[in-house]
């Protein structure tokens, strides 16, 4: 760097360069032997020992000096491509899986710890954390699901089969409300909060001022949920069927269904005007469905096999003009416009949540917490 650690770096090597030419000029003390009488001080053999004494603090001073500057030149730096660029990177207990952003803050699962980390937008730094459930081992493929409405936030817990609402200006539990059953994921839509149990075969909607259950809707294996214009979408990927749900009447219609010889396996779904965004993860593709005509009407390629993970939830959003996917080593952008497909290198994103500002924030498997910017392509 080109500041004032340069000048003291220069100041500290010309010391300790007249230091060393000191000390070389003085007498060099012998070790006295064994029995051998012991002889008066003398002072320019303490010089000399006070030269290596002081040849020895400024060589320290130097080291350290060195190796501040050598890791402030090496420390590395933020990825960035065509597809955005990292803000800031934040360092959570555990491996983090589903993430939501709004209502003041990032919230964060911890599913180890059975806490929900609240990260500050402005500084991407953590601060708080809330504590939901008992801490337990992180049980395979189940997590806990997070959201926001006006002035809540909610989340599901898997130990106790329950949601809870989150008050944002306090940071606590405000209301916890049994579902009868394992919840596996959530989305809010207007006055409702959806909430799917694979295991249950059901759809619960659950009032969020209320916090009552009004309607259990029979899907089967219902597991990612996606609400918005209108229409819940519900993905019941073990069938490789997309469903979708109308609030008016709780009718549970199906879009999309995988013929025999084709191979679909629909796995994450975004709600969008007039229809839906899914990954179809068999043929390592994103698709756009009519919510009318239950028609594909865009398909854009992602990328092969080896780039997909198979153990952390899948996770796809939408920002002004884009669509965001994440795969175990990047972050994926595909302009809606033009299909065109770029990547932002991580390493094993798996949660995303678009922000009100169109920035993003991506949870990863080591722990980490990511802020990203979008590119233009």
């Amino acid at each position: 760097m080109s500041d004032g650690m340069d000048g003291f770096d220069r100041w500290l090597r010309q010391r300790l360069a007249a230091t060393v030419a000191d000390a070389g000029r003085a007498p060099r003390r012998r070790l006295s032997l064994p029995g051998a009488t012991a002889t008066p001080s003398h002072a320019r053999r303490n010089g000399f020992v006070a030269g290596m004494l002081t040849t020895a603090v400024l060589f320290g001073l130097l080291w350290a000096a060195t190796t501040v500057r050598l890791h402030r030149s090496t420390a590395p730096a933020m990825p960035q491509s065509a597809a955005g660029r990292v803000l800031s990177s934040v360092t959570v207990p555990d491996p983090v899986f589903t993430v939501a952003a709004g209502e003041g803050g990032v919230w964060v699962p911890d599913d180890r710890e059975g806490t929900l980390l609240r990260i500050d937008p402005r500084t991407g730094q953590l601060a708080a954390t809330i504590s939901i459930a008992p801490k337990r081992p992180v049980l395979a493929g189940l997590f806990d699901a997070v959201a926001t409405s006006p002035g809540a936030v909610w989340v599901t817990s898997v130990v106790d089969n329950s949601l809870l609402r989150i008050d944002p200006s306090t940071n606590r539990v405000a209301q916890r409300i049994p579902l009868g059953m394992r919840p596996s994921s959530l989305s809010i839509l207007g006055g409702d909060a959806w909430i799917t149990g694979s295991q249950a075969n059901r759809v619960l909607r659950v009032a969020v001022q209320t916090g009552t259950v009004e309607a259990r809707i029979v899907v089967t294996d219902p597991g990612p949920v996606a609400a918005g214009d209108g229409a819940v979408w519900v993905v019941s990927g073990l069938e490789g069927i997309l469903s979708r749900i109308d609030p008016a009447t709780n009718r549970v219609d199906q879009v999309l269904q995988a013929a025999a010889g084709l191979d679909y396996v629909v796995d994450a779904v975004v709600a969008t005007t007039g229809g839906a965004w899914f990954r179809n993860l068999a043929a390592q593709s994103v698709e756009h469905v009519d919510g009318l005509t239950r028609l594909v009407t865009e398909h854009a390629d992602v990328g092969g096999p080896e780039t997909w993970g198979v153990t952390d939830p899948f996770a796809i959003t939408t920002t002004d003009g884009a669509l965001w996917l994440s795969v175990n080593d990047a972050l994926v952008r595909v302009d809606v416009r033009t299909l065109r497909v770029s990547r932002l290198p991580l390493v094993d994103p798996a949660g995303l949540a678009a922000a009100a500002d169109q920035t993003l924030w991506v949870t990863t498997a080591q722990s980490r917490v990511v802020h990203v910017a979008p590119g233009s392509g």
